[in-house]
């Protein structure tokens, strides 16, 4: 594959009970030019899976830009490596408090995400390096 990003990237969570519904899940893209870019938070849907199309990673790198021009710059073309966090349900709470006085909208919405998430104790950081090789992946979340 010659790009960075596929139109289309699946993203299949698994856990020792099979499929995993309801995950709330964050996906940061490095760049090697000042901040990285953060998209999310996501949620699974019932087959356990959260699709991220190359268009919503294009839009958000430039919506980041376009919001806050000091802190962003670049593009997908200069990500190195993508994140995979899905934090618990105690880690997504602490961050809604974080969000609250700077990003209200964000913190709403994902308190709104917190009252159907199956995130109870699962925490998750996995990294995968830039250019993707494959579209599917396959997250053990344990």
């Amino acid at each position: 594959m010659n790009t960075i990003l596929p139109n289309q990237l699946r993203f299949i969570f698994k856990g020792s009970n099979g499929l995993i519904e309801g995950l709330i899940v964050y996906f940061i893209f490095y760049s090697n030019i000042k901040n990285n870019f953060t998209i999310g938070p996501l949620m699974s849907n019932e087959r356990g899976e959260i699709i991220l199309s190359e268009e919503l990673v294009k839009e958000v790198i430039s919506n980041s830009k376009n919001d806050f021009p000091m802190d962003y710059d670049g593009g997908i073309e200069d990500c190195y490596k993508l994140e995979v966090v899905v934090e618990s349900k105690k880690e997504l709470k602490d961050r809604v408090v974080r969000l609250e006085e700077f990003y209200p909208e964000n913190a709403l919405s994902l308190q709104q995400l917190l009252g159907t998430c199956s995130n109870d104790r699962t925490s998750l950081n996995q990294e995968i390096t830039l250019p993707l090789e494959e579209e599917t992946f396959n997250i053990s979340v344990v």
